[in-house]
């Protein structure tokens, strides 16, 4: 058996490694300290919290591209997580359209309930 002598060692795979958990965790606490400190307006932090994670998994990505052997699999995969991230970032928005006969007042509803019997149904 022969080695492949175009791949990094162990050593020095651990130090690229390293590095990349570094750099990841000093964008997320520029981000965090940013947020926190500037007191900035959700929609803009929200903002900055998805270029730092679009920074952050390009940075990955970039590192990991020595691994990328099936190609049409790899996007496949990124493009169903941008959807389903893009859903989850839908959902507040969908959510407050929400035209439900019933369903618009149901955190009175619960606080009355609460008033009331003391938050305990069957009592």
């Amino acid at each position: 058996m022969s080695a492949n002598t175009n791949s990094p060692s162990t050593s020095q795979m651990v130090g690229i490694y390293s590095r990349l958990f570094g750099l990841l965790s000093v964008i997320t606490l520029v981000g965090i300290a940013a947020v926190y400190f500037f007191h900035i307006p959700v929609w803009v932090a929200m903002a900055v919290g998805l270029v730092l994670i679009a920074l952050k998994g390009t940075i990955v990505v970039d590192s990991f591209k020595q691994f990328m052997v099936g190609r049409n699999i790899i996007v496949m995969v990124f493009t169903m997580t941008g959807i389903f991230v893009l859903g989850l970032l839908l959902l507040p928005v969908l959510n407050h359209s929400d035209r439900l006969v019933g369903t618009q007042d149901i955190s009175k509803q619960m606080q009355m309930e609460t008033k009331e019997g003391g938050g305990h149904h069957g009592d």
